[in-house]
């Protein structure tokens, strides 16, 4: 993408995929998916995206919940034969997390770890998104309760541009999809985000927070509610789902989210 936060955003979804790819899977399966992840870690980094780093650090904090690894999945009324393996020791994830430390510093030494740069020093220009933040909250306040209408935001933004943001670019959204959904849309489209949350977090609470039996069904709801969870993060600092191939992606992760807590015999059958 020409965006290096949608880039970045994107690698770091991948990390999730590849560890429902891996769960349940062969040695050789499960290598190839930590190669690919200790592969993503300098791509990630030679983006520049600081906002890439913190979805990264998310996305793999969850992957010992894709694999399994929490004691939720675990049902008291079932058998032992339907039971998953304990858990496994921490020092499983010694030698992929030195691997990935030992990608990330040699991907800094070499002068490529653009986004960890960017994080440390900050950068000597004043960050376009907090300077156009006050005329954004004016524009949701001016054109309250119905919106200025969905797509108009460009040209509005052009007239509302206060004289001391004015430069060669310009800008095409708010970075901010949140907000600018509430400066197009209105009360409206508010309260559609308000129930597009609450249906993230009863989801949520519903495939991370309750025991269910063995069903390969949890852990794919469990990568779209992550994947959604990253796209809206990172629709605070950009617009990502306005990508036609992200916002693909994004639908199927809905899907993938609102999939029933079933028991399956297997991964593939969802």
């Amino acid at each position: 993408f020409a965006n290096r936060n949608h880039q970045a955003l994107l690698l770091a979804m991948l990390f999730p995929m590849l560890a429902l790819l891996a769960r349940g899977r062969g040695a050789p399966v499960r290598l190839m998916a930590l190669l690919a992840g200790l592969v993503l870690v300098p791509l990630i980094l030679i983006t520049g995206s600081r906002a890439g780093l913190v979805a990264a650090a998310i996305a793999i904090g969850s992957v010992p919940l894709l694999m399994g690894e929490g004691r939720r999945d675990i049902s008291a009324g079932e058998g032992a034969g339907l039971r998953q393996q304990p858990r496994s020791p921490r020092s499983r994830w010694l030698i992929p997390g030195l691997g990935g430390l030992a990608l990330v510093a040699l991907t800094i030494a070499l002068g490529r770890g653009e986004a960890w740069q960017r994080l440390v020093e900050g950068s000597s220009q004043p960050d376009g998104r907090l300077q156009i933040l006050p005329t954004l909250l004016a524009m949701a306040v001016s054109y309250a309760p119905f919106g200025s209408g969905i797509g108009s935001f460009e040209p509005l933004f052009q007239v509302n541009e206060p004289d001391g943001l004015l430069s060669p670019t310009y800008m095409n959204h708010a970075h901010n999809d949140w907000l600018e959904l509430v400066i197009t849309g209105g009360v409206p489209a508010a309260l559609l985000a308000l129930v597009v949350l609450a249906a993230w977090v009863l989801r949520a609470r519903t495939a991370f927070l309750r025991s269910h039996p063995a069903s390969a069904s949890v852990p794919v709801a469990r990568l779209g509610l992550v994947i959604l969870l990253l796209a809206g993060l990172a629709s605070l600092v950009d617009y990502p789902l306005r990508v036609p191939a992200m916002a693909a992606l994004g639908a199927l992760a809905v899907l993938w989210a609102a999939c029933p807590l079933a028991q399956n015999p297997s991964i593939s059958d969802v």
